[in-house]
């Protein structure tokens, strides 16, 4: 029988458009002998270790948010504009959820192919924007590591290990922000 390849991409969250690749191949048997036993063994140990090393060396560097803030910048172009949305993130009112699902759209067909939107992904005025900015393919969602928005649309984007560093990478990023509504929070 042929050897069959096998190739796993392992996706950072910190750098997270930077594919770690590694490369193995095994061998495909139909008859398990002592020695494609002991080949296997030692294949599925340095697979386990290639795996486990670059796995640890991905969760346990941590950027400052001032890196993560300028690595965003280079993935977005430095010539890109980001816009941050903001406003409130509680229930809003219908003048406001309205203003912001004529807005989004509007946004995204005048400058959204030259331009990043950002939300740190909270419900009311950044859940509205996000889903409503044409396909959302503009849209960045900054989240604390591990976590999701559960936004219908736009690219949720790790950022910082908790809400805090998040919020501050937000405040770094952007180069506009638009406020729509929010109480002394916002």
């Amino acid at each position: 029988h042929s050897p069959r390849a096998f190739m796993f991409a392992l996706h950072s969250a910190l750098a997270c458009h930077e594919g770690k690749v590694a490369i193995t191949t095994t061998l495909t048997t139909t008859t398990l002998t002592t020695t494609s036993l002991a080949a296997t063994t030692k294949l599925t140990t340095t697979l386990t270790s290639t795996l486990t090393t670059t796995l640890t060396s991905t969760v346990t560097t941590k950027e400052r948010p001032e890196e993560v803030a300028k690595r965003l910048r280079n993935e977005a172009g430095h010539d890109t504009p980001i816009v941050c949305i903001v406003g409130a993130s509680e229930s809003q009112s219908a003048d406001a959820e309205a203003l912001v699902k004529a807005v989004a759209p509007q946004l995204d067909e005048e400058v959204g192919s030259r331009a990043k939107f950002v939300t740190e992904g909270k419900a009311g005025v950044q859940k509205t924007f996000a889903e409503n900015c044409g396909d959302g393919s503009n849209v960045w969602n900054l989240m604390p590591s591990g976590q999701s928005s559960g936004f219908a649309q736009g690219v949720d984007i790790n950022a910082g290990e908790n809400s805090e560093q998040r919020q501050e990478i937000f405040g770094l990023v952007g180069d506009i922000y638009v406020t729509v509504g929010g109480d002394g929070e916002v």
